[in-house]
């Protein structure tokens, strides 16, 4: 396990909502969903950033909730991806559009609402 960046998106995008935004995004190409195995509300959002192979974790309907419960109990979706390269730009646009709080360094940092 190594150090990600985690954002909670308060509207509670759903997977294709996030995927739609990143192809939207010019930086973005190659954006496809890939199921986990593990269970439906956890998928991957895989896209190339510039240069960069990003996998993007989605853990949606609150299914990762004890990671952010001390602090929102609302609906959300939770993501996150490994701390490196652009990941901090990344987290920062997906809050812009959706809304929440960003983690830059899920190891030192603290959750920062950036939305208000």
């Amino acid at each position: 396990m190594g150090i990600s960046t985690n954002a909670l998106l308060r509207i509670a995008p759903t997977a294709l909502e996030i995927m739609l935004f990143l192809d939207s995004l010019p930086e973005v190409k190659s954006v496809n969903i890939t199921p986990t195995g593990v269970e439906p509300d956890f998928l991957y959002c895989n896209f190339t950033w510039g240069k960069e192979s990003r996998n993007l974790g989605m853990f949606l309907n609150g299914n990762c909730s004890s990671d952010y419960s001390e602090f929102y109990t609302g609906p959300a979706t939770f993501v996150t991806m490994g701390c490196w390269g652009a990941s901090e730009v990344i987290a920062r646009r997906l809050v812009k559009q959706f809304g929440g709080w960003i983690k830059v360094n899920d190891c030192t940092d603290d959750w920062t609402r950036i939305d208000e």
